[in-house]
């Protein structure tokens, strides 16, 4: 017998009755509102308990019955019948809180076709809601947010069910879709429904990336990151933070930064990129650190960052930006090359952050470090920064800037302390470092620089540091001359200047000539 379109959810839970011998009691389970109003009658659940939902031995029947009620509003489905989405709301209503912290409805549910139904029919509104946003009526976004969560409570804490319909949902546009609506509550479901599915998950995190749209869903929720408006996005934030950081725990940073796209600076895939950094860097910030094994999580990520860096350099180091003065910033210009150098200064950023810690953490990773030419591109990082800022800096250069905010800023000091980091009793790397010529520009910041705050200490420290037990070095230093004195602020303040005497190799102080 061919199924016909009920026409109403009491005429729904009548049949119900019948066919199951489940009649809705009297109180505590049903409550109806706006009785008077055909097709909106609003069906809820109100303070139930797993055990006291509908026998679990008779639901499947129950699942099947509203099953066919979906199947007969998708086949004649149309957008601007609000009786029929009012109609589909309630339905989804209904199976949301029946799937709720109930496994045997999960699983009979499950078993019908419902959950495909609702994907199909979640897509077409879903691209209903793209054409003119501000004509939609709110009674779509609504049903929408309440399908996914249905589906999000179809699989929460039940792993059978998620093995079974997760790589579905990856693999139709749904999930991706639901991220980009403009309703913040939607974007909160389709979240905590990524949050449950992937987190501490290796399989279903894999399942994610190895898909196209999986992909596309991690790079939507990097966009997500980037909001933090108001208490609701605050929320999807933290959200999407969660889910990134569980993905990037299973070293897949370089799989996400080669899906976004590198050919315009003016993207939003160079602030995703910036955004897997910043998670990378809360990671290894993390007051709980210990509990992470770097040298084994981060594998991939750390070769990869570290050819990123290279490339990074050189990107740089062919642009036109060279910083004389801290009022030359790239934030000041809309220059388009000075626009992708601050961008690439941002990333070399928390790349440098990066390895400043990993060098202190892993040292029986060196030698896979110097095997794969980690010295020579730190040493190259430290040359390129010397030719940006040839000059050092003081506060009072300027007063218009906030000095911390500069895209260099600390730049210097973090390449200089993961020198000291790997040369700490490590002669091998002693060595290399002397054989780039990475000793003669550490050697050049020994100065007062306000950009990178300590820096004569870090260098001076991390001279120690290379020098330590080294002959070699100690020779190099000792071969050394002076060849002029570099210029002084707090000298020019006072009228004096510094003079190199040849003869003796000694600095002489005199009083600047007017």
């Amino acid at each position: 017998m061919q199924s016909q379109l009920l026409q109403s959810p009491f005429e729904m839970l009548e049949i119900l009755g019948k066919t199951t011998g489940i009649l809705p009691p009297k109180r505590g389970v049903w409550t109806f509102l706006n009785t008077t109003v055909e097709l909106k009658k609003h069906i809820q659940l109100t303070q139930i308990q797993p055990h006291s939902r509908l026998l679990n031995n008779n639901n499947f029947i129950f699942w099947k019955l509203i099953s066919e009620q979906m199947a007969c509003l998708l086949k004649s489905l149309k957008l601007e019948n609000m009786d029929q989405i009012s109609y589909i709301l309630r339905l989804l209503e209904l199976s949301r809180n029946l799937c709720a912290e109930n496994p045997l409805n999960q699983l009979h549910c499950s078993q019908s076709n419902l959950p495909n139904l609702t994907l199909d029919i979640l897509i077409q509104l879903i691209n209903s809601t793209t054409n003119v946003p501000s004509s939609i009526p709110s009674i779509i976004p609504g049903t929408i947010r309440i399908g996914i969560q249905f589906l999000a409570n179809m699989m929460t804490d039940n792993l059978q069910i998620q093995k079974l319909y997760w790589p579905i949902f990856i693999q139709s546009d749904l999930i991706s879709s639901a991220l980009k609506s403009l309703d913040p509550k939607t974007v909160r479901s389709t979240l905590v429904w990524i949050y449950n599915c992937t987190h501490h998950d290796t399989l279903q995190s894999s399942q994610l990336l190895a898909h196209e749209n999986g992909i596309k869903t991690i790079i939507q929720i990097l966009t997500i990151c980037e909001s933090n408006v108001d208490e609701i996005d605050n929320i999807n934030f933290e959200l999407g933070i969660s889910i990134v950081t569980s993905i990037i725990e299973l070293d897949a940073l370089p799989i996400i930064w080669n899906s976004l796209s590198t050919a315009d600076c003016n993207d939003s895939d160079k602030s995703g990129k910036l955004t897997l950094l910043k998670v990378l860097d809360g990671i290894c910030h993390s007051t709980d650190k210990k509990q992470y094994q770097f040298e084994k999580i981060f594998i991939k990520t750390s070769t990869f960052l570290l050819n990123e860096m290279n490339t990074i350099i050189n990107s740089i180091s062919n642009s036109s930006f060279q910083l004389n003065h801290i009022e030359d910033s790239v934030m000041s210009t809309d220059s388009l090359d000075l626009k992708c150098t601050k961008q690439l200064t941002l990333q070399l950023y928390y790349i440098l952050q990066f390895w400043n810690i990993l060098s202190e953490e892993i040292p029986e990773s060196y030698q896979n470090w110097l095997d794969n030419g980690l010295i020579n591109i730190i040493t190259k990082v430290l040359g390129a920064l010397q030719q940006m800022q040839p000059e050092q800096i003081t506060i009072k250069d300027s007063k218009s800037m906030d000095i911390k905010n500069h895209p260099l800023y600390m730049m210097k000091i973090y390449v200089i302390k993961i020198i000291s980091n790997l040369t700490s009793n490590e002669k091998s790397f002693q060595n290399t470092f002397r054989i780039s010529g990475a000793i003669g520009l550490v050697m050049s910041n020994c100065i007062i620089d306000d950009l990178n705050p300590y820096i004569r200490e870090a260098s001076l420290f991390c001279l120690r540091n290379l020098l330590n037990a080294n002959i070699e070095n100690q020779d190099l230093i000792r071969s050394l001359e002076a060849q002029a004195v570099a210029k002084s602020n707090i000298l020019d303040e006072l009228g004096l200047e510094a003079e190199l005497d040849k003869s003796s190799g000694k600095v002489k102080i005199k009083r600047s000539v007017v």
